[in-house]
């Protein structure tokens, strides 16, 4: 399979929340303490009203929440932003080429083959395959890139033969 691909903004971003993506013991977590967080807001509402001296303190979770809503658009929207601006590499077009073992990209300032087993481990959802070289450094490549599902999901067949552990 060979295909030219230009990336977007928007593959950083998908690229960014699909590596974001929590642990499942995380996602039950942290629905529990929204879930928690929510009764505390509830319950705040409509009893500090009825109360001679009303208690205020369930205001932290209301901040609490927008905080983390904040870090998260950070982190993963304004970020992505900055960094395709700075960089200016990320908008120029590639060319890649998905052999039996190996991922190969041409562009005009520079090639490279990395073979499978040189990925630390990899993600993928229906928009987006990330090949970690480390924890924190990964290549993107854009399900648009392949002509089929059936490419795709054969690619995806051949890193879960060479490359390291899904990332989960």
């Amino acid at each position: 399979m060979k295909n030219t691909v230009t990336l977007t903004v928007q593959d950083l971003i998908v690229a960014k929340k699909l590596s974001l993506r929590p642990k499942k013991i995380y996602i039950v977590f942290l629905t529990f303490l929204l879930a928690v967080m929510f009764l505390f807001i509830v319950f705040g509402v409509f009893t500090s009203p009825t109360q001679k001296n009303p208690d205020y303190s369930w205001l932290w979770a209301i901040g609490l929440t927008a905080y983390f809503g904040l870090i998260y658009y950070y982190i993963v929207y304004a970020s992505a932003k900055k960094q395709f601006k700075q960089n200016k590499k990320l908008s120029e077009p590639f060319e890649i080429e998905i052999t039996e073992d190996s991922i190969r990209t041409k562009a005009s300032h520079g090639e490279s083959e990395l073979k499978f087993t040189d990925f630390h481990k990899w993600k993928s959802d229906n928009k987006m395959i990330l090949l970690y070289h480390s924890d924190a450094l990964f290549q993107i490549i854009p399900t648009r890139a392949f002509t089929s599902e059936a490419e795709r999901l054969d690619i995806i067949e051949k890193i879960k033969n060479h490359a390291g552990n899904p990332a989960k």
